[in-house]
């Protein structure tokens, strides 16, 4: 199996309260769309989503421009509820990746360091204390 050449970027997490998990779901269409226009994105509903199963982790495309009226769809009939389901956003071009979990964390991860920096300094998420994830190791045989 062939290596990649592209450069590994960090990956970030947060753990916050459900209220800021709520504020930050809230204030991703603003920030995402000053960061990088009206760009195409793929969200998943994932882990403990009030929906069926085999709904959940299918693909369903939105953009920047209309992902506050998805995240309020999203929220006002609880599909999701911030701090206890999963729900995962991805610029399609994997720039910039977003997992907020069901303990509420959030996960952030891309191929856009520079992209991540800024998206890290803007409000309400460089309130946030961000870490870095450290690397898991490859296991030995």
């Amino acid at each position: 199996m062939a290596e990649s050449n592209a450069p590994v970027t960090p990956k970030y997490w947060s753990q916050l309260s459900s209220e800021l998990v709520q504020e930050a779901l809230l204030a991703l269409q603003p920030v995402l769309f000053d960061l990088v226009g009206n760009q195409n994105l793929v969200a998943y509903y994932g882990w403990a989503a009030n929906l069926h199963t085999d709904l959940c982790y299918l693909p369903m495309r939105t953009d920047t421009e209309r992902l506050g009226w998805f995240i309020k769809d999203s929220l006002e009939p609880k599909i999701i509820v911030p701090g206890k389901s999963d729900l995962l956003i991805d610029t399609v071009d994997k720039r910039l990746e977003l997992n907020f979990t069901h303990e509420s964390f959030i996960h952030l991860s891309g191929t856009d360091e520079e992209l991540l920096q800024k998206f890290m300094q803007s409000e309400p998420f460089n309130r946030m204390n961000w870490k870095v994830e450290e690397p898991r190791k490859k296991a030995t045989t």
